[in-house]
């Protein structure tokens, strides 16, 4: 299953890393405008990730019908 697991700070990854690579599930890191999102998410971080990601925006959500079968996005 494609599950994508939505985030925008590290912590909220570090919650469902485990869940993630076991599911080989996608970390979808959501931008928002006032966010300096290169000091949150260093390279070193994102290249410690066990699953891919990928930086996103609201407005790309709607896109992601039909490659990922599920969301999980904490609230």
């Amino acid at each position: 299953m494609n599950v994508g697991f939505v985030a925008w700070n590290p912590f909220q990854i570090f919650h469902v890393e485990s869940i993630a690579a076991h599911l080989k599930g996608i970390y979808l890191i959501l931008r928002h405008q006032d966010v300096d999102y290169d000091a949150i998410f260093r390279p070193d971080f994102l290249a410690s990730l066990n699953a891919p990601y990928e930086f996103i925006t609201p407005k790309d959500i709607v896109s992601l019908d039909g490659q990922i079968k599920a969301l999980v996005c904490e609230n």
